[in-house]
């Protein structure tokens, strides 16, 4: 399988935003609730959240056969927004492939440390890939509480 990463654009939201939600619904079962899984997709039909997110972050998307197959974003050079890897295309390689591109940039801008708000579905993927747990928190959306992780990775930039 051969698996491009490149820039998102703005014509990619669509798919982008499918691909988030099944993910979400179909991997993170096994950690979430229903009512939780509900209230994390409820986004996915944000169009201009994601297109502010395309325009303002590092965004990536990974295609294969002219499909997305996984996205991931970087804020300011060392903040993970994004990882995902679509539903069937899991354990492939893709995340990690596109967290090396993140990482790189979050390198070459300088950044010492990323960090990254995880999901107990990801948590081990980070953990395999130099990420430690800073601490277990838990995020409010739609007043519906969803435990995860704040992770860091040290980078290779040295000042």
């Amino acid at each position: 399988m051969n698996i491009i990463i490149e820039d998102a654009y703005q014509e990619d939201i669509k798919e982008i935003q499918k691909l988030f939600y099944d993910t979400i619904h179909m991997i993170c079962r096994k950690d979430y609730s229903k009512e939780q899984i509900d209230a994390w997709s409820s986004s996915s039909d944000d169009n201009e959240k994601w297109l502010d997110k395309i325009l303002n972050q590092y965004f990536l998307v990974a295609r294969t056969d002219n499909k997305i197959v996984g996205f991931g974003s970087l804020q300011d050079n060392k903040y993970l927004d994004f990882l995902y890897v679509h539903k069937d295309y899991q354990k492939k390689d893709i995340a990690k492939k596109i967290l090396s591109y993140l990482e790189k940039k979050a390198e070459i801008n300088r950044s010492e440390v990323i960090t990254a708000d995880v999901s107990k579905t990801a948590k081990s993927f980070f953990e395999k890939n130099g990420y430690k747990v800073l601490k277990e928190q838990n995020k409010k959306i739609k007043k519906i509480s969803l435990p995860n992780f704040k992770m860091v990775k040290k980078l290779g930039y040295i000042q």
